[in-house]
């Protein structure tokens, strides 16, 4: 399990503009949606961090849900994106039946 602490400081450098202009969730999350051909459904957002990707799909009219094992992300996950779900977990033991996702992303790991 991830046991990095973070202050607000470095909480907020993983949503500065220079971060998301780096990591394009936008551009991500629609050519996913394109090369997927799903306009709608649930999504798996794998290592969510603080949702960066999870927003994006959440925008597009998804229903998300984000797994991350380090509890201050998930905590900051649901702070954002309070319509979405968010829950401590990792990715190697992912707590979900088989095909319950329409799609999943695992990105920027």
């Amino acid at each position: 399990m991830n046991e990095k602490h973070f202050s607000a400081e470095s909480m907020a450098k993983l949503r500065s503009e220079k971060r998301i202009t780096f990591l394009d969730p936008k551009l991500i999350v629609s050519k996913c949606i394109e090369i997927s051909n799903f306009s709608s459904g649930k999504v798996l957002d794998i290592g969510t961090g603080t949702g960066l990707f999870a927003e994006q799909f959440q925008n597009k009219g998804f229903n998300v849900t984000g797994i991350d094992d380090n509890e201050i992300m998930v905590k900051e996950a649901k702070r954002l994106l309070p319509t979405s779900h968010f829950i401590q977990a990792s990715a190697d033991k992912i707590p979900f039946k088989d095909n319950e996702f329409d799609f999943s992303l695992m990105a920027h790991l």
